[in-house]
């Protein structure tokens, strides 16, 4: 009740409004004097840690690097910052109360699949990845990398083992063939032409 006095003070005044509830409540009113009385009165240590804790979490999600912490992290990043004596309970209570949420895990997305059978794909380099000239050995891999909301972006890059540079490379939000590997290896050979001696693998 005197939260919502506060919010409408300004425009009506404190006598009107603690006359209109007086008259619409049956549960109960607030005085005039209750209220001016309320607000002379010291804020409690209790309530002031909570307001403090509250105003430094709103800061760490506000970083566009912790953003994403839940109360687990949150609680261990107010720890490292000097905050004794608090639960993670207590911590999760404050980000309800203020609609802070973290991001949830989702599943870890799989780059990288194995030959389970024989006659899969060949390795043509027999695990050796250099080479004694530039262009004569390209090399690719593909990564993920979790992005703030949460979802996953999904890197291919192609790499010149004799230079040991990246000559080409892509980003795309799914793994389809067509969509990253392929530009990426379009990408280099637009850059830099084909490998002369050995194959892309």
């Amino acid at each position: 009740m005197i939260a919502y006095i506060d919010a409408h003070r300004a425009r009506f005044g404190v006598e009107p409004i603690c006359r209109t509830l007086r008259a619409s409540l049956d549960c109960g009113f607030l005085t005039p004097r209750a209220y001016w009385q309320s607000k002379a009165r010291a804020v409690s240590r209790m309530r002031a840690r909570h307001e403090a804790m509250t105003r430094d979490i709103a800061v760490i999600h506000a970083h566009r690097f912790m953003a994403v912490y839940g109360y687990r992290k949150m609680h261990a990043q107010l720890i490292r910052q000097g905050w004794d004596g608090i639960g993670r309970d207590q911590v999760l209570r404050v980000m309800r109360s203020t609609g802070i949420r973290g991001v949830r895990r989702g599943r870890i997305p799989v780059a990288t699949k194995p030959v389970r059978s024989r006659g899969g794909r060949e390795d043509l380099v027999q695990r050796r990845f250099t080479a004694d000239a530039p262009g004569r050995l390209h090399v690719a891999d593909i990564t993920y990398v979790r992005l703030a909301s949460g979802s996953f972006a999904y890197v291919a890059f192609v790499t010149d083992a004799y230079a040991r540079r990246i000559v080409g490379w892509a980003v795309s939000s799914s793994q389809r063939t067509r969509a990253l590997p392929l530009v990426a290896l379009d990408q280099s050979i637009a850059w830099t032409g084909p490998a002369t001696a050995t194959p892309a693998v």
